[in-house]
């Protein structure tokens, strides 16, 4: 679990199948990637703790250990939104090729991420210490990729019956009933069989196929029409409760005659044995009657069959139960789901508790509030020459502000446990609804501000522009997705120079409409820190195990060898280097046979690693002296360069991929002319890392850097304007910088380097190209507007209106 959670590896995952006697592992790992899985148990967990169980005689969750267990699933589940695993129904052909983002995962794990966050696994009786902590910008990603794919359930697949998990009970994670609608007409439509559902269209699970070979290309149109029926999915139809269109529903939205219709179709298929029903695990085309079968479809009788032999299916049969248990009243849907997932989502249950309080469906207009720090008492009075009230961090004691990372290094606390090797939250970035809650440590407030705009993570926040476009972004971003209790309060930091630039204009006027008490359709709240507090969402972060002292003293933050080494490596490192230095220092004649014999080879390479490790610190001080200097002087080439070195990595980079990856496309990263790297589906942000600093570095440094704002304004502007995207299937970043390159030098007649432009004007480079609008031509290259039109959309890969569709009718 500790390695998934750093490389979300197939490799390193948990088995999704145990023995149910002796609990080992059944089969390989290869395969076993099923984070619904996962997410389902953390469901159940929830439900059976919810329904009072946890108070009887036995208690399910009783020790601290288990409390970090939990948590730390929460976060092996909560990158689900760009983990591709192989989901419920996973093919006998277990390569990378079948590992794909499945809405019918990803929905699990949102259910199961909602149900759990703020709840309290010890019950009524715990305390903030067995409260579990869910990252709210997580959850975020995971509704909004698992809504963006619906009614789909992957690239591949137009769909699933896996999804009725998702969408119905036990997940209930849709919220837009259209949606719910729709995802559940086209899993009828083409799922539905005399014998139940298919799991997905040209499923080859136990399908007898003549005349081909494994592997062939024509092999999914050879299983067309002969996929096992599952009745299982009959009983989920049958307690389904969001669907309102004819062919729906069931027990949970109170339509008896659909439900019965579903029931007796399952009767029909039903098992006796010994006396008792048992529910079949699916139907299979007997192999004489294949060709038939795929001549006139649902024409042929078909079998029985069971993956394991003389064993009873588990699943449908415990579904099974359920269901009946319901049709006799016996027991009551709030039995069987005690946190009301089945409800409509504004009556979720929600949790409150000192750790902090679950997700909620906002039923109120949301008022952000906003505090505005500035870094100096001159930039304050400055800004107060204006008209514009702000606080220094001096001013808002004992309120602590924190930056980022700081807040990120607490985090790393939450779930660590020693006993068990589990180091707790992985150090991934906090989003910005994460830094919008007031964290309290030993009763003291600790605010943060957002990442975003933070100038020392990574330059592109420099550009006052982008700042400014990013501050209202996220004001809006944050707005529209606030699913906590309290309202959200953001620390906007200003800093010296974000006044002094050619975009402080800009700066001002932002300030002034923030004033109004509203800003692009966002109602604002502008006040001091002290007063927003009472009203402000806030969180306990009492999992911190620090000396409160030394968190509110300043800290210098020294770097020495002590850094590098441990204490028992400093002392040897001592003694050895007096050895050394007292050779040094010696003449030939006087050094002493003993001296030499008592430095030893692992002396000598201590000293050795020490002085190269020495070095090499002081060539990255060197750069980032540099960088920085570069940085107050706004040279974006040489800021480009020193970032390049100092192989820095934008926040948000894997999101931004998967968010294109999601609208159907493809990223290629690497520099044009030379070998680029096709992504097809999730990386780690570490896999990105390599891949640009591998592909583009060797060949210009500063595109390793450039292409990383490339991958952020496509996928911003994939969200905004998606318009702009028709008719291009992949975007090849390195071919996209080439046509802005292209476009500088025919279209605009400037012979500047694009490295050497801010960020803003590369994003509005961008626009332009994606627009394919080129009417500011010069005269003289007028008569050339066609010839450098097709050179632009060509390197963009921009193909006409229904090219494919007409490709595919030629061949």
């Amino acid at each position: 679990m500790e390695r998934f959670k750093r490389t979300q590896s197939w490799q390193d995952a948990l088995y999704s199948t145990y023995h149910i006697i002796t609990g080992d592992p059944v089969g390989d790992i290869a395969g076993q990637l099923e984070i619904d899985a996962v997410a389902l148990y953390m469901l159940y967990l929830v439900q059976m703790i919810a329904s009072g169980l946890q108070l009887s005689t036995l208690q399910i969750i009783y020790t601290s250990d288990e409390v970090d267990l939990i948590q730390n699933l929460v976060y092996y589940i909560e990158r689900a939104y760009r983990t591709p695993d192989y989901s419920m129904h996973r093919t006998s052909d277990k390569n990378d090729a079948n590992r794909e983002l499945r809405a019918s995962s990803i929905g699990m794990v949102l259910a199961a991420l909602h149900a759990i966050n703020g709840f309290n696994v010890f019950g009524p009786a715990g305390t903030s210490s067995s409260v579990i902590y869910v990252d709210a910008d997580a959850y975020h990603r995971n509704n909004t990729i698992f809504h963006t794919l619906l009614p789909r359930e992957s690239n591949t697949r137009d769909t699933d019956a896996a999804l009725l998990a998702s969408i119905g009970y036990p997940a209930f994670a849709a919220t837009d009933e259209e949606l719910i609608q729709k995802t559940k007409t086209v899993i009828l439509n083409k799922l539905m069989g005399s014998y139940g559902l298919k799991r997905f269209i040209n499923d080859s699970y136990h399908v007898h196929v003549t005349d081909s070979v494994a592997g062939s290309p024509m092999l999914t149109q050879r299983q067309k029409n002969l996929e096992c029926e599952w009745p299982i999915y009959l009983i989920y139809l049958s307690l389904d409760e969001k669907l309102m269109l004819c062919l729906i529903l069931a027990i949970f939205n109170d339509d008896e005659e659909q439900s019965q219709k579903y029931r007796n179709q399952l009767k029909n298929l039903m098992i006796t044995s010994e006396g008792m029903e048992i529910v079949p695990e699916f139907y299979f085309v007997p192999k004489p009657v294949v060709l038939l079968e795929q001549l006139n479809p649902k024409s042929q009788t078909r079998i029985c069959g069971s993956r394991y032999t003389r064993s009873l299916f588990l699943q449908g049969q415990s579904l099974y139960c359920i269901q009946q248990l319901l049709v006799d009243e016996l027991i009551t849907v709030d039995d069987i789901d005690v946190i009301g997932r089945h409800s409509p989502s504004s009556l979720w249950r929600q949790y409150s508790s000192k750790g902090g309080a679950s997700f909620k469906i906002q039923t109120s207009p949301v008022v952000v509030q906003i505090a505005l720090i500035t870094e100096s008492r001159t930039l304050q009075s400055l800004l107060a020459t204006y008209g514009i009230d702000t606080q220094t961090r001096e001013q808002v004691e004992p309120v602590q502000i924190w930056t980022p990372n700081e807040l990120i290094t607490r985090f790393e606390q939450l779930g660590f446990n020693k006993k068990l090797g589990l180091n707790g939250r992985p150090k991934r970035p906090i989003g910005p609804l994460g830094t919008s809650k007031v964290y309290r440590l030993n009763g003291i407030p600790i605010i943060s501000y957002p990442l975003m705009l933070d100038q020392t993570d990574f330059y592109m926040s420099l550009d006052s522009s982008v700042f400014i476009n990013n501050l209202k972004n996220g004001l809006k971003f944050i707005h529209d997705n606030w699913n906590m209790t309290g309202r959200p309060t953001v620390c906007v930091f200003l800093r010296d120079f974000n006044v002094r630039r050619s975009h402080f204009r800009e700066l001002f006027d932002l300030i002034y409409t923030l004033k109004t008490g509203e800003c692009n359709g966002v109602r604002i709240r502008l006040g001091k820190l002290q007063v927003l507090l009472s009203s402000a969402c806030s969180a306990s972060l009492d999992f911190v195990k620090e000396d409160i002292g030394k968190i509110l003293l300043p800290q210098i933050k020294r770097k020495d060898t002590r850094e590098i080494l441990s204490p028992r490596e400093i002392r040897s490192f001592s003694m050895t280097s007096k050895k050394i230095i007292s050779l040094e220092e010696a003449n030939e004649e006087e050094i002493d046979e003993e001296q030499l014999k008592s430095l030893s080879y692992e002396d000598l390479e201590r000293d050795f690693k020490a002085k190269i490790l020495r070095f090499i610190r002081n060539i990255l001080d060197c750069v980032n002296t540099i960088y920085s200097t570069a940085c107050n002087g706004l040279a974006w080439s040489a800021i480009r360069y020193g970032a390049s070195l100092l192989n820095k990595v934008v926040d948000s980079l894997a999101p931004s991929i998967t968010t294109m990856l999601v609208k159907g496309k493809q990223v290629t990263l690497g520099i044009f002319g030379h070998d680029e790297v096709v992504v097809s589906s999730p990386l780690t942000p570490a896999e990105i890392k390599i891949i640009l600093y591998s592909k583009c570095a060797c060949y210009n440094i500063r595109e390793a850097v450039l292409q990383q704002e490339l991958v952020i304004f496509l996928a911003d502007l994939i969200l905004s304007s998606s318009h702009l995207f028709t008719g291009m299937l992949r975007l090849r970043i390195g071919w996209i910088i080439q046509a802005m390159r292209e476009m500088m030098k025919l279209i605009l007649n400037s012979d500047k380097c694009i490295e050497s432009l801010s960020p803003s004007m590369i994003r509005k480079l961008l626009v332009q190209l994606l627009s394919s609008e080129f009417h500011e031509l010069p005269e003289a290259k007028s008569e050339k507007r066609w010839l450098y039109h097709r050179i632009l959309v060509g390197a963009v890969n921009r193909v006409p209106e229904n090219f494919y569709e007409n490709g595919k009718h030629l061949f």
